[in-house]
Protein backbone atom coordinates (compact mmCIF):
# COMPACT_ATOMS: atom_id res chain seq x y z
CA UNK A 1 0.00 0.00 0.00
CA UNK A 2 2.99 2.36 0.25
CA UNK A 3 3.59 2.20 -3.22
CA UNK A 4 0.01 3.28 -4.38
CA UNK A 5 0.44 5.88 -1.81
CA UNK A 6 3.31 7.71 -3.32
CA UNK A 7 1.70 7.08 -6.85
CA UNK A 8 -1.43 8.82 -6.02
CA UNK A 9 0.62 12.22 -4.41
CA UNK A 10 2.39 12.69 -7.52
CA UNK A 11 2.17 16.07 -9.39
CA UNK A 12 1.50 15.65 -13.47
CA UNK A 13 5.48 16.94 -14.47
CA UNK A 14 3.89 16.03 -18.11
CA UNK A 15 1.77 18.81 -18.04
CA UNK A 16 3.41 20.76 -16.36
CA UNK A 17 6.58 20.75 -18.47
CA UNK A 18 4.57 21.20 -21.79
CA UNK A 19 2.70 24.64 -20.16
CA UNK A 20 5.78 25.72 -19.03
CA UNK A 21 7.46 24.88 -22.79
CA UNK A 22 4.55 26.94 -24.34
CA UNK A 23 4.92 29.85 -22.22
CA UNK A 24 8.78 29.98 -23.08
CA UNK A 25 7.43 29.79 -26.40
CA UNK A 26 5.20 32.56 -26.44
CA UNK A 27 7.43 34.93 -24.37
CA UNK A 28 10.08 34.59 -26.31
CA UNK A 29 7.99 35.59 -29.53
CA UNK A 30 6.16 38.46 -28.75
CA UNK A 31 8.30 39.23 -25.22
CA UNK A 32 10.58 42.79 -25.41
CA UNK A 33 13.48 41.01 -27.49
CA UNK A 34 11.39 38.58 -28.90
CA UNK A 35 10.60 37.42 -33.00
CA UNK A 36 8.29 40.65 -33.67
CA UNK A 37 10.93 42.98 -32.43
CA UNK A 38 14.08 40.93 -34.14
CA UNK A 39 11.71 41.64 -37.39
CA UNK A 40 11.16 45.14 -37.01
CA UNK A 41 15.05 45.87 -35.80
CA UNK A 42 15.91 44.17 -39.47
CA UNK A 43 13.26 46.25 -41.25
CA UNK A 44 14.92 49.05 -40.43
CA UNK A 45 18.16 48.09 -40.58
CA UNK A 46 17.45 47.91 -44.23
CA UNK A 47 15.70 51.06 -44.36
CA UNK A 48 18.55 52.79 -42.87
CA UNK A 49 21.57 50.70 -44.95
CA UNK A 50 19.46 52.17 -47.90
CA UNK A 51 19.73 55.71 -46.77
CA UNK A 52 22.82 55.66 -45.99
CA UNK A 53 23.45 54.63 -49.44
CA UNK A 54 21.64 57.33 -51.08
CA UNK A 55 23.56 59.87 -48.64
CA UNK A 56 27.15 58.28 -49.92
CA UNK A 57 25.91 58.93 -53.71
CA UNK A 58 24.85 62.66 -52.69
CA UNK A 59 28.37 62.82 -51.51
CA UNK A 60 30.30 61.45 -54.34
CA UNK A 61 27.86 64.44 -56.55
CA UNK A 62 28.39 66.93 -54.27
CA UNK A 63 32.53 66.23 -53.80
CA UNK A 64 32.57 65.89 -58.12
CA UNK A 65 30.97 69.05 -58.29
CA UNK A 66 33.48 70.75 -55.99
CA UNK A 67 36.13 69.40 -57.89
CA UNK A 68 34.31 71.27 -60.48
CA UNK A 69 34.01 74.64 -58.86
CA UNK A 70 37.95 74.28 -57.75
CA UNK A 71 38.97 73.38 -61.11
CA UNK A 72 36.60 73.97 -64.15
CA UNK A 73 36.91 77.82 -64.80
CA UNK A 74 34.32 77.36 -67.34
CA UNK A 75 31.71 75.39 -65.46
CA UNK A 76 32.41 77.99 -62.57
CA UNK A 77 31.59 80.81 -65.54
CA UNK A 78 28.51 79.05 -66.20
CA UNK A 79 26.90 78.71 -62.83
CA UNK A 80 28.10 82.66 -62.36
CA UNK A 81 26.20 82.93 -65.26
CA UNK A 82 23.19 80.98 -64.88
CA UNK A 83 22.68 81.68 -61.15
CA UNK A 84 23.98 84.81 -60.64
CA UNK A 85 23.07 87.03 -63.50
CA UNK A 86 26.58 87.75 -64.03
CA UNK A 87 28.02 89.38 -67.38
CA UNK A 88 31.37 90.98 -68.81
CA UNK A 89 31.57 94.59 -68.51
CA UNK A 90 31.39 94.61 -72.74
CA UNK A 91 28.22 92.79 -72.26
CA UNK A 92 24.35 93.43 -72.49
CA UNK A 93 21.71 91.88 -71.14
CA UNK A 94 18.19 91.63 -73.52
CA UNK A 95 15.37 90.72 -72.07
CA UNK A 96 12.36 89.94 -74.23
CA UNK A 97 9.10 90.04 -72.96
CA UNK A 98 7.11 87.48 -72.80
CA UNK A 99 3.43 87.45 -74.91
Amino acid sequence: MGENASKGKRLPWGPLLWLLAVAVVIYAAFGPSGWREVQRLHQERLQLEERISELEEENRRLKSQLDRLEHDPVFLEQLAREKLGMVYPDERIVIVPSK
